[in-house]
């Protein structure tokens, strides 16, 4: 209720262009009690300064009964326990209470910026369309310490929730965030679970807008990179705000501008005051005027400085504006004038203590955005309630920031501070402590990937225990949390980090798990990095599985004649290392890939050589994909008898050995060969085990193999709704695992669903209907199969084409419009 009151009054007060002395004056009504009303302070106010008030500042009839029922709310709960409290805000609507609020705290020492908060108080009262303002400034400003500030004065007019999100656009050693990465984490904080985001990201920026379509919202975009960075992120129903910030003017149509300067004298000394002190500055009134100007009346830099004083009673601040003086500047690049933030940040480093100072030093070194204890913990060889403890210092300190539970990150500046103190170390002191966080991660990732595979555990590399804290992993499902949460800092560690060999175990290990959750970017920069590092350790072993790992994900995205060329080269590299299971395991792949281009003959000369060498190598894992390779290649030739003996040795050998993942296959596979013999109905019940079981693998991919055969099947038993649905969910999840080579696959089957249904209708409407419907699933799988490389879907493609009576190929401008769309 104070803060409510407190919000409300003041935006009243910077709507009507008043300051609290001239609200007095035209009231009649003290500054003091002004004062104390808007900063929650004073919970009796007399009725007739209210009345005295709402007059002056010529509030509606609404406004003042707002105003009488937030002062009584504070009469009423004035003194009340912390528990009763609870319960009386425990009465807040569903819908109040499932509003997405993502804010970071308000800061108790805000000043200033009353022009601006005016502007964005009188642009929120327009109800009927989204307003935008783009807040500009240099680093240190204060840009995001005033959107926060705002955001949260506002919080009461935006009851579908305040939603904040930075995009890292100036984040010193780290790239802007994707838009696709910004979109899901906006739809992840508005509640969508993360197999429910789509993986284009056209296909997230519809979601995000339609999800939000109808909510009135503040949206706070901070750190952008450029106005195109922000552009597809805008959203929300009418009279929703949004609110970015860049150290760069972002040209928006339609956007408020607003450049934030350095604070006046007055507000800065202000600051300062509030953080060190009010009764300290006032004792030394002319040392406090002169560290605001050491500081260049940065935000940032005074609350820091500040901070440090307020934590040295011993101190005085004409010691601290000594020290000031007699520093060096390395950050001068940020200067203002002659005064620098560097300066603030080389004085507040120096007054933490020993362990403080060594742990933030030492977080110069990680690449991430964001830790938590256990990467301090690896960072700094210490245990994890020391490194708990330490963190939170520094979070006090403001050297830190605390982002969520355990988990923290570094405000740009420090963190270019941080680096530039970690590059002053001992090499052999960066080398262990970078060595000891890439174990970690290893050990770690290790672990958990084992925990969701642990059929193929055998088939990674065995990590020891690192001599850090080690992570609680107890089921698969915190597993895959872990994996999601520290994405971005294991493949930047592998790629930036430094650490010779680190890349390529890395790779090993994660390549199943970014092959199954579709992250093939990440997979492709983790892997060519293993690569590059194998080659300039001359590590012949470890660059065979790299360029394997580069063939599958190449083949994943649909690059297939790229994909051949990376597994070809694994095969030689693996032959000259003397490296049996890399050239079987090349092989193995190559077999596959042949299949995409439709080169079945090819293909069963490799599956078999591939099948030959895994019987040789006794490996059950591959043995069975091989088995099932073999099977596949001889029912793409018209061998389907053949094929069945093959997948049900694969089946077998599964059941044995449990290997989920080659069952699931072996079974899919021999549905297929069983439906080409005539049991279309046995066919769908291994089809449909199958699919249970890629299922509980999330393999989205595998799952749309398995939905689209059973589609295939449900069309040759006569069922044809039911398989053009089968087709549509197949391909939906083709999109979500990015894999377009499956979806010209589907797309084909479905234009044949189509066509089957429309030959079955006796309905001349039902069979135009679905003769369109055909025409336009098989053009965009000649698009998606030209693009990616695969002949024998675009033959398909073009055969069923002409069929449907569209003869016109080679002419055809809707498939060059097409293709360009879709590129």
């Amino acid at each position: 209720m104070r803060v409510e009151i407190a919000a409300s009054l003041h935006m009243w007060r910077l709507r009507a262009g008043l300051t609290q002395e001239e609200l007095a004056e035209r009231s009649g009504v003290s500054v003091r009690t002004i004062s104390g009303l808007e900063a929650g302070q004073r919970t009796n106010p007399r009725a007739a300064s209210l009345r005295l008030l709402a007059d002056a500042l010529g509030l509606s009839d609404a406004e003042r009964a707002t105003l009488t029922a937030s002062v009584r709310g504070l009469r009423d709960t004035a003194g009340t326990s912390g528990a009763v409290r609870a319960d009386l805000g425990a009465g807040a609507s569903a819908a109040a209470r499932a509003a997405a609020n993502s804010l970071p705290y308000a800061l108790a020492d805000f000043v200033g910026r009353d022009g601006a908060l005016a502007v964005l108080a009188q642009a929120t009262d327009d109800q009927d369309h989204v307003t935008i303002a783009a807040i500009d400034g240099m680093a240190g400003v204060g840009k995001t310490a005033f959107v926060v500030h705002a955001s949260h004065l506002l919080a009461p007019r935006f009851e579908d929730g305040c939603i904040f999100l930075d995009l890292h656009g100036f984040t010193p050693g780290r790239q802007p965030t994707d838009t696709g990465e910004a979109l899901g984490r906006l739809l992840a904080t508005v509640g969508l679970a993360p197999d429910e985001l789509p993986s284009g990201e056209a296909a997230r920026a519809d979601l995000w807008r339609a999800t939000v379509a109808e909510r009135r919202m503040l949206l706070v975009l901070d750190n952008a990179p450029s106005s195109a960075a922000v552009l597809p992120l805008i959203a929300g129903g009418p009279g929703s705000l949004v609110l970015t910030t860049s150290r760069r003017r972002l040209l928006i149509d339609g956007a408020i501008v607003l450049s934030l300067g350095i604070l006046d004298a007055h507000e800065a000394l202000a600051l300062f005051s509030r953080g060190a002190g009010e009764a300290r500055a006032a004792a030394e009134p002319g040392a406090a005027m002169e560290v605001v100007h050491q500081l260049g009346r940065l935000p940032l830099a005074l609350r820091i400085a500040a901070a440090r004083l307020a934590h040295r009673p011993a101190w005085t601040i004409a010691d601290l504006a000594a020290r000031l003086a007699a520093q060096e500047r390395p950050l001068a690049e940020l200067s203002v004038g002659d005064r620098d933030v560097a300066t603030a940040f080389g004085v507040s480093y120096e007054q933490l203590g020993a362990d403080e100072q060594r742990v933030f030093t030492l977080l110069g070194l990680h690449p991430g955005h964001d830790f938590d204890a256990y990467a301090i913990a690896a960072l700094a060889g210490l245990g994890l309630p020391d490194a708990e403890l330490i963190a939170e210092s520094l979070v006090d300190e403001h050297m830190v920031l605390a982002i969520g539970p355990g988990r923290y990150s570094l405000h740009d500046l420090l963190r270019a501070h941080a680096q530039a103190l970690a590059a002053a170390l001992p090499e052999a002191t960066r080398a262990a402590a970078a060595a000891a966080l890439a174990h970690h991660h290893r050990y770690t990732a290790a672990r958990a990937v084992n925990l969701i595979w642990p059929d193929t555990a055998s088939r990674r590399p065995t990590v020891a225990a690192a001599a850090s804290p080690e992570v609680p992993l107890p089921d698969a499902d915190a597993a895959r949390a872990w994996l999601d949460t520290e994405q971005w800092n294991l493949i930047t560690m592998a790629v930036d980090g430094g650490v010779p060999g680190h890349a390529g175990i890395l790779s090993v290990i994660l390549g199943r798990h970014l092959d199954f959750s579709g992250r093939n970017g990440d997979a492709i920069a983790l892997h060519q990095a293993a690569a590059d590092d194998a080659r300039a350790r001359g590590d012949h072993t470890a660059l065979a599985s790299a360029l394997s790992l580069l063939g599958i994900t190449h083949a994943q995205l649909g690059a297939n004649l790229q994909a051949a060329d990376y597994l070809q080269q694994s095969r030689e590299t693996a032959k000259s290392a003397g490296d049996a299971a890399a050239q079987m395991r090349a092989t193995v792949n190559l077999a596959v890939v042949y299949e995409y281009l439709g080169r079945y003959a090819d293909a069963l000369a490799e599956a078999q050589h591939g099948l030959e060498l895994a019987r040789q190598l006794g490996d059950p894992a591959i043995i069975g994909a091989s088995l099932n390779n073999v099977g596949t290649m001889l029912e793409r030739l018209g061998r389907p008898a053949e094929a069945v003996g093959f997948h049900e040795e694969a089946l077998n050998l599964a059941a044995e050995h449990g290997l989920a993942s080659t069952q699931a296959r072996a079974l899919n596979y021999l549905g297929r060969g069983l439906d080409k013999l005539g049991q279309p109905k046995t066919a769908l019940r291994h089809h449909c085990r199958a699919l249970r079981i890629y299922r509980r693998l999330q393999d989205p991919r595998s799952q749309a193999d398995a939905l689209s055969d059973i589609g295939l099947v449900l069309a040759h038993l006569g069922r044809g709704h039911q398989a053009i649905r089968a087709q549509r969910k197949a391909l939906d999840l083709a999109i979500e695992a990015d894999a377009p080579g499956v979806q010209a696959k589907i797309l084909n089957e479905l234009g044949d669903a189509f066509s089957a249904l429309a030959r079955a209708s006796s309905s001349t409407s039902t069979t135009t209907n679905t003769t369109t419907d055909a025409l336009d699933a098989h053009r965009r799988a000649r698009v998606l199969a030209h693009r990616v490389g695969d002949t024998a879907q675009k033959t398909r493609a073009d055969a069923a084409l002409r069929a449907l009576g569209y003869t016109d190929l080679e002419n055809d401008d809707e498939f060059d419009s097409l293709e360009h769309s879709s590129a």
